[in-house]
């Protein structure tokens, strides 16, 4: 009749079959003194809806729940969870037959809510694999890193990655080889993605004979993807067939694009046929390939308030039949070369640009963008590892320095 466990502060390990066949427990919430969970802990619990892993600094390893042909089993393999809270890093025992590492919720096919804590750092190898029931995800700032497989297999349909100044990097290390397109999203029938930061996509060279490895880092079923304004490498987009490409043709259903304020360089579209609006948040055209004629007759393209006209003006965009302005898109302003992101109340913060800021740079006080006067109060991580800068000048509007503004 055991339905919700809290640990109290003293546990640190909870051995084998601790909860073995409690029909009725429903959830469990693992505190942050619990070092391990040993194999088979919860076993047969087949009402085990709801797991919390509380908030912690300290690694959480789980064992394995069963193993059958060599295979270990993933720990909550036969529970039937819906919402999981995931607080802290894991590390899981159980594998594949191949030694490949199975996260613990590998395979679950009923889970469909995954929130992830300020404490995570990273999503270990095959985490979500196979979790089918798993529509959509957040991967917040905080998670430097994701193993290779994690979600692969799984029911994604939405990706998003919250917007941050940290690089996202994916592990491809399986087995002996290093591969050039990770497996993380294949099979996923992704359809929507929203960027927030830079992704590296670590690797060496293929291993020619295998044959397994995705064309595209992305899944090619992608239908939206918005591009945040701090994302301004655009490889893991623009990777298929195991090299960095000019355009985004492998993503034949693409409809609609959004490209943010450190895109200086817009991929080829020419031969998305199904794209029908592209907007940009730069308030300085960024350069583009040439359009089909059907793309400049019907392509709705939106830019920032203020913009249209220095946009009307640039090669390939005054090309446009609908070329429209969007409140909703003025998110930065870029002048005399350094880059403003707009906060509360008209105000202004200094974030950084694809290319590193040099030499002298004077921080004017305020800015007049589009007839509205705009005060400079903040900086933000701009200037960190700008070697070549040799001084800046604060206006006393400036209030507030984020961390790691001059790293």
């Amino acid at each position: 009749s055991l339905v919700k466990i809290n640990f109290p502060t003293q546990i640190k390990t909870i051995w084998d079959f601790a909860f073995g066949n409690c029909v009725a427990l429903n959830e469990i919430t693992i505190t942050e003194n619990v070092e391990s969970i040993r194999n088979s802990a919860f076993s047969g619990c087949t009402n085990l809806k709801t797991i919390n892993i509380l908030n912690g600094s300290s690694i959480l390893e789980l064992g394995y729940n069963r193993v059958e042909n060599d295979y270990c089993y993933p720990m909550f393999e036969d529970c039937p969870i819906e919402t999981i809270f995931i607080g802290r890093n894991i590390k899981s025992n159980s594998r594949d037959r191949s030694y490949n590492r199975l996260g613990c919720f590998a395979n679950n096919k009923s889970i469909r809510t995954v929130v992830f804590g300020d404490n995570v750092t990273s999503i270990e190898q095959s985490a979500f694999k196979g979790c089918t029931s798993l529509n959509s995800i957040i991967i917040p700032r905080n998670i430097t890193s994701i193993g290779d497989w994690a979600f692969y297999n799984s029911g994604l349909k939405d990706l998003v990655f919250e917007s941050g100044s940290e690089v996202l990097k994916f592990e491809l290390k399986v087995g002996s080889w290093d591969y050039k397109t990770p497996h993380t999203f294949q099979y996923c029938n992704i359809s929507s993605i929203s960027l927030g930061r830079n992704i590296v996509i670590s690797g060496g060279s293929q291993n020619p004979s295998y044959g397994g490895n995705p064309s595209t880092f992305f899944p090619t079923t992608l239908k939206s993807l918005m591009i945040g304004d701090q994302v301004h490498n655009l490889e893991c987009i623009l990777l298929s067939s195991q090299k960095i490409t000019s355009s985004l043709q492998h993503y034949p259903d693409l409809e609609t694009i959004r490209f943010g304020a450190n895109c200086a360089t817009i991929p080829d579209l020419k031969n998305n046929n199904m794209l029908s609006n592209l907007s940009t948040t730069s308030t300085i055209p960024p350069t583009v390939a040439p359009f089909s004629d059907s793309q400049y007759m019907d392509l709705i393209v939106e830019v920032p308030s203020g913009a249209k006209t220095a946009y009307e003006g640039a090669v390939i965009w005054k090309n446009f039949w609908e070329l429209r302005e969007n409140d909703t898109l003025l998110t930065n302003i870029e002048y005399d070369g350094l880059l403003y992101q707009i906060m509360p109340e008209n105000s202004l913060e200094v974030i950084k640009k694809k290319q590193s800021y040099t030499g002298d740079i004077i921080i004017p006080e305020n800015i007049i963008f589009n007839n509205t006067e705009y005060m400079v109060t903040s900086i933000g991580e701009s200037f960190s590892v700008c070697r070549e800068l040799t001084s800046v000048s604060i206006p006393t509007s400036v209030v507030e320095l984020s961390n790691k503004c001059f790293y």
